[in-house]
């Protein structure tokens, strides 16, 4: 690609932006100010975990999937959770996957991004236990 090859630094700039735009969307799109601050919680651990060397994954991780159990709890329906389900589990393989780390255009900071996403799914995809669980719970109450 010509702008990766020629100017990094704008590439590198554009993908910032990406990101900020992302979140902005996820935070904007929770109705409670409780959600807002879990989805704020989620990205900060994220790249705390994947930018911040040395930093405690093993607690990191659970502090993520703890915030992942909340986000399911207090911000997505179990009733009507398959949007959800489905953005869960494709951000789940695309993070399987390394697609972030293995592209050649971003491989400056493609690792970084990977981490990132790696930790954003921990989260996703303890809300997803929570909601079965509670879609279970639902269905056994009759």
């Amino acid at each position: 690609m010509v702008y990766s090859d020629s100017c990094p630094a704008f590439t590198s700039r554009l993908i910032a932006q990406s990101l900020f735009r992302a979140s902005l969307v996820f935070y904007n799109r929770e109705k409670t100010m409780a959600g807002k601050v879990v989805v704020g919680l989620v990205v900060l651990a994220a790249l705390i975990n994947a930018l911040v060397p040395g930093a405690p994954g093993e607690i990191l991780g659970l502090v993520l999937l703890v915030l992942g159990l909340a986000h399911g709890y207090m911000s997505v329906d179990a009733d009507d959770a398959t949007a959800f389900l489905v953005f869960a589990a494709a951000a789940w393989v695309a993070g399987s996957a390394n697609v972030l780390g293995n592209l050649d255009m971003i491989a400056g900071i493609g690792g970084y991004l990977d981490g990132i996403l790696d930790g954003v799914v921990v989260a996703l995809l303890g809300a997803v236990v929570t909601v079965v669980v509670m879609r279970t719970v639902n269905v056994l109450k009759g």
